[in-house]
């Protein structure tokens, strides 16, 4: 999956809003859109501290493994989330 991809599957995991991810990186809610929908390339900065808004490590963004998605959200979220999000 694609790193836009899986920084907005965490995102609805958690609850968070597009303005609320917006808010806590001090950018625009439209640029922040592009983020999610590929059309914004992020920085390591960036991205490190979406990945600690989303309390996950960065590599688990770029990585990603759904199996080891699951264990660890198993732990935070409620399961029945992650089927709708999953698929």
């Amino acid at each position: 999956m694609a790193l836009h991809k899986n920084i907005r599957m965490l995102r609805l995991l958690r609850e968070y809003s597009q303005e609320y991810m917006a808010q806590e990186l001090n950018i625009g809610q439209n640029t922040y859109s592009k983020i999610e929908n590929g059309k914004t390339a992020l920085t390591k900065e960036r991205l490190n501290y979406i990945a600690q808004i989303l309390n996950v490590e960065a590599e688990m963004l770029e990585n990603f493994d759904a199996n080891r998605l699951i264990e660890s959200a198993k732990t935070h979220f409620k399961i029945d989330k992650l089927k709708v999000v999953l698929g």
